[in-house]
Order: C-alpha cells, then sequence, then structure tokens
C-alpha cells in the first residue's frame, strides 16, 4: 500500500505437490510427472480436448507404458489448485489484507502459475481479478526467462541492481558481453569496470556480489 508492503505469509503447498499427486495417481516417475504437469498440465477441459491423451512410462512391473487422458489429468490437479487458492484466501483474510485494503487484484508467478485453470480458479477462490506476472525484459536475459517460472528471481535482481549505489556495484571481468548488455544487469546509471582480461564472466561477479547479501 502505497509502495510499502503491508503483510507476507508463507503456505506449505505449491506445483511440487501437483507433481507429486500425478506421480502417485498414475504410478509414474517424478521426473515424467514434472514433465506431464509442464507440457499439458490443466485443471480446466476445453470443449473439444476430451479425448486428448498420451502415452507416458510408467513403474509398473507388467508394462512400459500407460495411456494418460485429458479428464484423469485434470481430476488430479484441479482439487490441488483448488486447495492452494483456499489456503491462499484463508492467509489473506487471517492478515487483513484483503477487504481491509481494498485489495481487488492478485499476480500469480511461478512455474505451476502456467497450468491452465489456474487464473479462472484464483479468480473464483480469492473473488477478485487474476493475472500472470511475467519478468520484464531486462538486463539482457534470453527469450528463455520470460515466463512467470522467473518472474520473482528477475525482479529481485533487477530491484537490487536497480536500488544499488555506484559504490557497491562489483567490478565485472570482461566476458563476450558489450558495456550495453552489462548496463542492463546493473542498472544504467551504475558505475563499473570491464576489465581487458580475465577468468570470471560479469554475470558471475554479479552472481558472487548477490549471494554475499541474500
Amino acid at each position: 500500500e502505497n509502495g510499502v508492503l503491508q503483510s507476507a505469509g508463507v503456505i506449505p503447498i505449491g506445483g511440487g505437490h501437483i507433481t507429486s499427486d500425478i506421480a502417485k495417481a498414475f504410478s509414474m516417475p517424478i521426473e515424467d510427472a514434472e514433465r506431464l504437469k509442464v507440457m499439458n498440465g490443466t485443471a480446466i477441459i476445453e470443449p473439444g480436448a476430451e479425448t486428448t491423451s498420451w502415452q507416458t512410462p510408467t513403474l509398473s512391473p507388467y508394462r512400459e507404458s500407460q495411456e494418460i487422458d485429458l479428464p484423469s489429468l485434470a481430476q488430479v490437479i484441479a482439487p490441488r489448485l483448488e486447495e492452494t487458492f483456499e489456503m491462499v484466501a484463508d492467509k489473506l483474510a487471517k492478515s487483513g489484507s484483503n477487504s481491509a485494503t481494498g485489495l481487488s487484484r492478485v499476480v500469480l508467478t511461478g512455474g505451476a502459475s502456467q497450468i491452465g485453470g489456474a487464473v479462472e480458479m484464483a479468480e473464483k477462490i480469492l473473488g477478485m481479478k487474476a493475472r500472470l506476472g511475467k519478468p520484464l525484459t531486462a538486463f539482457g536475459a534470453p527469450e528463455a526467462t520470460s515466463g512467470p517460472s522467473f518472474a520473482v528471481c528477475a525482479g529481485l535482481v533487477d530491484h537490487v541492481a536497480g536500488g544499488m549505489e555506484s559504490s557497491a556495484v562489483p567490478d565485472l571481468s570482461d566476458r563476450p558481453l558489450t558495456r550495453r548488455t552489462v548496463r542492463r544487469v546493473l542498472g544504467a546509471g551504475a558505475s563499473y569496470q570491464v576489465p581487458a582480461t580475465g577468468t570470471d564472466g560479469p554475470l558471475t561477479s554479479l552472481r558472487g556480489w548477490l549471494k554475499e547479501r541474500f
């Protein structure tokens, strides 16, 4: 509120629990359950998609693969997502961060927020508009990091880099990065040095600087 954090909280549940649910429900390796969630996970079924199915590995000693259809997958994912948002709603109510402050919007981040139907379920259970939070294109990050999975990480780096005083910015060693790219990493007004030679890259130096402080 007015640029000041009002409350923070944690619930003991996340995307990893959805992966575990899928692995247990279909008796499949956890890494394959994660892949199925990321590539095809949904809590709702669009018209015409009822017959969609995939061949996946199984832990059964009697067969190497199995067929999983979209309705069966959604039946596993939907209850866990619903439970997650109900716990978020309860946390917000107890913190007084909803009606008390006129909260009307919610931003979802993290890999599991990309599951089909997550936004719609959040709006229904939390009673407010919801959207996915994606990181802004900044500090020369590759396109692969532009999704909600990287929103928190990118936001923290951008926030810290934007608020650093010039005296706090570390020296950066040379690497196949231009000064323009380095400015994106540290902020346009940052003071930095890029030596002609060196073994550590700019991102390595920045990573070390952040690790020391966090």
